[in-house]
């Protein structure tokens, strides 16, 4: 699926939109850790499986910073345990010698937080928590149909695993090492998949079967064609920032991986059009429409046939806890800042502080994309916009657009999606939106 974005750049809030085919401002988890009590979770599609007979499946290799647990409707968990202590714990993969009898004894059974977890990189054996996963799928009942929602985890950072991969396409640059190793990490995840999908095929698995291929973000390491290039030469502005979920014009952090296919003869996936613009919050209506299962709430998303080139989607920002120097993540003062956001609540759950969490919405970065049009709106601009021409990829400031209009259109649109936020005053530039429009075309006379 070409033109295919996430509607945030993390992943509990990619999740989250993926499952239940909705936004951010719908389901309400609008950062990872957010605090359970906030998020809607009778929107999530396996509590729609739940009731016609599914058997769910969520298997994740590290959820420090993902708690989709069993009440989204999941019947089986695979992966660590989801609390405070996979942060402290995990950390024990740097003593060798434990490193070793891990993954060769049973003392793995008293460490679930270390056993396949990704976050211990130096123990984590890609193939073994494949291993894992399907030796659960051969623990469930085989009369009832499976949803099977899985994460791997590996193109995060820090980009690393037990396993050493080469890459013999790509050169090794000292400056740029991350992003090769990014790539080493998205190779083993590939073989992860294949293993995957061979070992759901030896068991006949799938067989009658709908796979979607997706990935909940991207990732920039500030390269020049991740984001828009300037009309402009006067106008300056970051669009490539690093990381993910940092900044809506990155197209190399919100544009995702998209793919479905039907294993089963009596079940046709539905063209996809090349024009259109599609988004993660339309793969479960899209997978509703193919199973003609029907859901007691209404989508964000739509049906693949239903998308239509002139439809609009929404992108928004996330928290940027990382602390970069030269380009390189500082981890201590990255830990350091996010003291500044997180605690641990009764549960023993990290979530975002409920102290900060409005004003962190408010902080939030919003976009719209129409089209070939994108139109985005920053917090700490008090009298611009940002235009983006998806066809050429610049960008300029929207008061120096001829077409006021278009710019009129597209800000309508955003601030009427983010009605809730605006009604909340988390939204400050759509208070007065026909005021904040004359504002930054005022500035010129």
């Amino acid at each position: 699926m070409p033109n295919t974005y996430t509607p945030a750049g993390r992943t509990f809030v990619s999740w989250t939109s993926t499952l239940t085919g909705t936004y951010p401002i719908t389901h309400n988890a609008r950062f990872n850790l957010t605090e359970m009590s906030k998020v809607d979770r009778s929107l999530a599609f396996p509590q729609q499986l739940s009731s016609i007979g599914y058997q769910n499946i969520w298997a994740q290799d590290e959820r420090r910073f993902n708690n989709i647990d069993e009440s989204f409707g999941f019947d089986i968990i695979v992966g660590p345990p989801a609390d405070a202590a996979e942060f402290i714990v995990s950390g024990l993969n740097n003593i060798p010698l434990f490193s070793l009898f891990l993954n060769q004894t049973s003392i793995r059974s008293f460490f679930p937080y270390i056993y396949n977890n990704r976050s211990a990189w130096w123990t984590y054996q890609p193939y073994a928590f494949i291993e894992q996963l399907l030796g659960t799928i051969d623990s469930v009942n085989s009369e009832k149909p499976i949803f099977l929602a899985t994460h791997l985890t590996l193109p995060h950072w820090p980009f690393k695993s037990a396993k050493l991969t080469y890459l013999e396409d790509h050169e090794f640059i000292k400056d740029r090492a991350e992003e090769y190793l990014y790539l080493t990490m998205l190779k083993q995840s590939d073989e992860q998949f294949a293993q995957l999908l061979n070992g759901l095929a030896d068991r006949g698995i799938l067989q009658n079967s709908v796979v979607v291929l997706l990935s909940d973000h991207g990732e920039s390491f500030g390269g020049k064609d991740d984001g828009p290039q300037g009309r402009i030469s006067s106008a300056t502005f970051e669009t490539n920032s690093l990381g993910h979920g940092t900044n809506v014009l990155s197209h190399s952090q919100f544009k995702v991986v998209a793919a479905v296919r039907s294993f089963s003869n009596g079940v046709v996936i539905p063209a996809i059009d090349p024009k259109s613009t599609y988004s993660l919050v339309d793969i479960i209506p899209s997978l509703a429409n193919i199973l003609e299962i029907k859901v007691d709430h209404t989508f964000d998303g739509k049906p693949f046939h239903q998308v239509s080139e002139d439809r609009a989607i929404f992108l928004e920002s996330s928290l940027n806890p990382l602390v970069l120097s030269a380009g390189k993540l500082e981890v201590i003062q990255t830990l350091a800042k996010g003291l500044n956001f997180y605690t641990v609540d009764e549960s023993g759950k990290v979530i975002i502080k409920p102290e900060i969490f409005d004003s962190s919405i408010a902080a939030k970065q919003r976009s719209i994309i129409k089209g070939n049009y994108q139109l985005a709106a920053f917090p700490d601009m008090e009298d611009e916009l940002i235009f983006v021409d998806l066809e050429t990829n610049y960008w300029q400031p929207a008061s120096t657009v001829k077409d006021k209009v278009k710019i009129r259109t597209l800000f309508f649109a955003l601030c009427d999606f983010y009605e809730t936020d605006v009604s909340s005053g988390l939204f400050e530039s759509c208070q007065e939106p026909e005021i904040f429009l004359e504002r930054i075309y005022d500035k010129w006379n």
